[in-house]
């Protein structure tokens, strides 16, 4: 795994680190269907008990018209996070 941190002042080299953990939650205004004018939340995270990592999704409503909306939100957490193989 290569990261390279947010500064541009170094580079780790493969297999210095590797990424145990990581949550990245996303927001969206309430949909015309909820009763709740409450955010919506779903919290995306990889967990890894030494079994290999998995993909956890959380959420008490997430509401989407369109499946595509879902996979490109799935394609940036890939990216952010910077696992391969999930």
């Amino acid at each position: 795994m290569k990261i390279i941190d947010e500064t541009n002042e170094g580079e780790l080299k493969t297999g210095d680190v590797e990424l145990s953990q990581a949550t990245i939650t996303y927001t969206q205004e309430p949909d015309n269907c909820s009763a709740s004018e409450d955010y919506q939340r779903l919290k995306i995270h990889i967990e890894d008990a030494g079994g290999g990592k998995f993909i956890v999704i959380n959420t008490d409503r997430w509401a989407i018209d369109s499946i595509d909306y879902f996979i490109t939100i799935l394609h940036d957490f890939k990216r952010r996070i910077g696992v391969k193989g999930l």
